[in-house]
Formats: C-alpha cells, structure tokens, sequence
C-alpha cells in the first residue's frame, strides 16, 4: 500500500529540520513514544538503528527504525519494521515564504492481509504530522514571548 500526505508548517526550514531530528522533541510530540534506544550508530545517520518503544493506556509496542538517508534540511528517509509490518516513510521539506512544505509519501508491506481501510493509515500519518506542526509552532510561540 502506498500513499501521500502533506502539510505546511508555519516555520522556517531550519527551525524545522532541526526539531524534526531532535529526539528528546520527538517525545514531546509523538504520540505514545516514551524512549528511544540506539542500537546502531549515531541518530539520524544513514544505517542507524533504534527500538522505538511505545505505550498506548495498557499495551506496549516496540518498532525498529532504521535512516535509510538523511539529506536534510531537505529530506529524511526512515525504514519502519514491527513484526509483520515494514513501512518506508521518504520526508521531503522545502520552504516558500517562511512556510514549509512537508511531503511524506508512505508505503506499506504486510506479511499477512490487514483488514484495515486505507484512509485509517492515512489518518493515522496525518494525526502524527499534525502533532508535530501543533510542536513546531507551539514551541515558536513560547520563544517569542
């Protein structure tokens, strides 16, 4: 399954890319993600490896992440893997008048059929990628004050 979502963050580039690979931001804003631990290399680096480990109220998930690529402030590629899961996600950035563009174009492997729509990953993608602009400028408020 593959697909395409984009949002627009009212940020610069920079300030973008830099809270987008910034970990202890990234579990301020992820939903569930409560650590992260590397198991290869440095983060964001091209072949390293992390155990993602998520709570949801009683249930708990662990996800491997692997960077693929890393060419940012432009673009971050990220390998996704929980068992019977593999999840490509290519993130493209770019800025336009102090605004970014954020293009992830997601593709999905299943070991077995899932029985889910289409459009509930889509959600899904969408919910993350706005919880992350809400950080973004959120965070752009409090250092204006």
């Amino acid at each position: 399954m593959k697909y395409q979502c984009k949002i627009e963050i009212n940020e610069n580039l920079e300030r973008v890319s830099n809270l987008y690979q910034d970990e202890k931001a990234r579990l301020k804003w992820e939903k569930g993600l409560d650590e992260i631990e590397m198991i290869k290399g440095e983060p964001n680096i091209p072949g390293s490896k992390a155990t993602l480990h998520f709570k949801f109220d009683n249930s708990q998930m662990e996800m491997t992440e692997t960077i693929e690529s890393n060419d940012m402030p432009n673009s971050l590629i990220a390998l996704y893997e929980v068992e019977g899961v593999w999840n490509r996600c290519v993130n493209q950035f770019s800025e336009k008048e102090g605004i970014v563009s954020w293009v992830m174009e997601t593709e999905f492997i299943f070991k077995e059929e899932m029985n889910i729509p289409k459009q509930s990953f889509i959600n899904q993608t969408l919910k993350g990628m706005e919880a992350f602009r809400e950080f973004v400028e959120s965070e752009k408020k409090i250092l204006s004050v």
